[in-house]
């Protein structure tokens, strides 16, 4: 049974070798762009992302540090070499070059850019709120 595994292993490694396995855009090496957090739990970068919302800056360092103690969160760096794994309305999930580990991080890390702008809301006038007539105008 296990020569069978090894023999299936390898005619997979040959395949991927010679390009007979079509790849994915989601294969293709990425490089990060923006310094950020990354962490296995996509609830607990969601909890993050509330306490954020609500300005409570100390919850989120203690949190952070301490799951970054545990293993649970890693910092990315800017030019670090990962690959996507999954994605989802948060962000990718991100495995680094010749680790094993997955975590997910906001799409700022890939992007460079900031959710904060897509968070805040929009002012009366503009093109995605209407102004308001008043008194028969």
């Amino acid at each position: 049974m296990l020569i069978r595994w090894v023999i299936a292993a390898g005619l997979l490694v040959c395949a991927a070798a010679s390009g007979a396995i079509a790849q994915s855009a989601d294969s293709q090496e990425k490089t990060i762009v923006k310094e950020g957090i990354g962490c296995q739990s996509a609830d607990f970068m969601l909890r993050m992302e509330k306490y954020v919302d609500q300005g409570d800056v100390e919850v989120i360092r203690r949190e952070v540090l301490r799951a970054i103690e545990k293993g649970d969160c890693t910092l990315f760096r800017v030019g670090e070499h990962v690959y996507i794994a999954d994605t989802s309305v948060y962000g990718p999930k991100l495995r680094r070059k010749g680790e094993t580990e997955e975590f997910w991080v906001p799409f700022s890390v890939l992007t460079g850019t900031s959710t904060e702008a897509t968070r805040q809301k929009p002012e009366a006038g503009s093109r995605t709120m209407p102004k308001i007539q008043r008194g028969g105008q």
